[in-house]
């Protein structure tokens, strides 16, 4: 199995190989251990740009599209993302920032929408999806192992520190990287919102997740990224990153 590097938005995640048992000291992590091997990020700084389209069907409704983009800066303690969606009047962005020791992400977003309803929302996203923040939440507890698209998934409960809600993530015990994610109101046995991670795309050393879906009652969107840029920053940054 050959040595890769997977950039997933605001963490690179080493697969199995690289986190091997000598270098985890057991074979089988502690949760808190998988979790923090998983948070962590690579100590070489790297970026990303990645662009494409998020479309959105409700029932009853066409469908509606809109270009979107991400561009990243990553760092030994933090992450750094711009999202930006739409275009003309409906363009808008938002800044996150992410550290990496589990604090919730602070969100800036830019008054250049002239929607009533923030273009992100009308997609049924939030910016916390696409840069997988729900990663970062508290701890509560790790449930039965599963196994999604024939892969072996450790499952953890990471509450929204926002809303409260419970928040299934399910993430690849051998590669590191989450596969899946399920959002519970209150007292609920079904989730009211699923995510799921379709794809990666290699550029060099590093992949990044460039298909995601997002979905719930009546209404599902897609996000696909058929423009993925990845780099080292040692190997330079890219001209206009922010």
């Amino acid at each position: 199995m050959k040595k890769n590097i997977f950039l997933c938005w605001f963490h690179i995640l080493i697969i199995s190989t690289l986190l091997s048992p000598g270098l985890i000291g057991e074979e089988f992590p502690s949760s808190l251990k998988f979790l923090d091997l998983v948070r962590r990020n690579h100590p070489v700084d790297t970026w990303s740009i990645m662009e494409g389209e998020v479309s959105h069907k409700r029932k009853g409704s066409s469908v509606i599209t809109a270009p979107i983009k991400l561009s990243v800066r990553f760092t030994d303690t933090r992450g750094l993302t711009k999202i930006t969606i739409g275009k003309g009047k409906t363009e808008e962005s938002y800044t996150v920032g992410q550290p990496y020791n589990g604090d919730a992400p602070s969100i800036i977003t830019s008054a250049n929408s002239q929607n009533n309803t923030p273009e992100l929302a009308n997609y049924g996203l939030k910016p916390e999806d696409l840069t997988m923040a729900f990663l970062y939440w508290k701890f509560e507890k790790e449930l039965d192992k599963t196994t999604l698209k024939g892969m072996d998934c450790r499952v953890f409960l990471l509450p929204d520190p926002t809303t409260k809600e419970q928040v299934k993530v399910y993430i690849s015990s051998d590669y590191y990287y989450p596969m899946k994610a399920e959002w519970f109101k209150t007292k609920e046995r079904e989730p009211y919102r699923t995510y799921y991670i379709n794809s990666f795309k290699k550029v060099g050393k590093l992949w990044a997740p460039n298909s995601f879906d997002l979905c719930g009652p009546g209404w599902r969107t897609n996000v696909e990224f058929d423009k993925v840029n990845l780099g080292f920053v040692k190997e330079g940054l890219p001209k206009g990153l922010f």
